[in-house]
């Protein structure tokens, strides 16, 4: 299934026909979107809980133009956004194109990011280009503490940017333990008929004598 907000189509005829953010699952997860509470206009972002019987994730993906300057307003943006994650009870993972070179030590706005990152205790987990310009542009934000494993990125195939993918360790929940009672429906008892058993049992006849 999936869990989609795609572009304004007022914005269908701009110059930069791109954008709209998605997350997909699969069936056997109960998903629901979740409000943010926020309205970021220098980037797009969906966000939704998965939750199995044993394991429970909110993901949030990102999606900020290229085509747009980075600005000041983006990382304040960013920031609320963060503020808004560190409140969430479940493991948070974080993904999406920032279109900022990580890689680069040199790009002050890619630095900025990851010091960001750091006072929230997140950290950004890709380590290889994804985009055919040798950036790393596609990132997978998690907690310090949720390393994702299998990382891979695959070569760009479709677009100029690389397919990411891993696996995450489930987070297991104590298994609810399930009690079968028997119970009478005491509003519905015909009070005549039961005194008028119990006045014809044997029981009470040897009690009479």
């Amino acid at each position: 299934s999936i869990i989609d907000v795609p572009r304004p189509q007022r914005d269908v005829t701009a110059a930069t026909n791109h954008g709209g953010v998605a997350i997909l699952f699969r069936n056997r997860f109960a998903a629901q979107r979740i409000n943010l509470g926020i309205a970021p206009t220098t980037f797009e972002v969906l966000a939704c809980s998965l939750r199995s019987v044993s394991t429970s994730f909110i993901y949030i993906v990102v999606y900020r133009p290229g085509s747009q300057p980075v600005t000041t307003q983006f990382f304040s943006e960013l920031t609320t956004l963060f503020e808004t994650v560190a409140t969430f009870q479940s493991q948070v993972v974080v993904s999406g194109d920032f279109n900022l070179h990580v890689n680069d030590p040199a790009d002050r706005h890619g630095h900025q990011l990851l010091q960001l990152l750091d006072t929230f205790d997140l950290r950004q987990n890709v380590q290889h280009p994804t985009q055919r310009g040798g950036h790393t542009l596609d990132l997978i934000i998690t907690h310090c503490g949720v390393i994702p494993s299998e990382m891979r990125v695959d070569p760009p195939v479709y677009s100029d940017h690389s397919l990411v993918s891993c696996s995450f360790p489930a987070v297991h929940f104590a298994p609810t333990q399930r009690v079968l009672k028997t119970v009478r429906h005491w509003k519905r008892l015909d009070k005549d008929a039961l005194r008028k058993s119990i006045l014809q049992s044997p029981l009470c006849e040897d009690v009479s004598r």
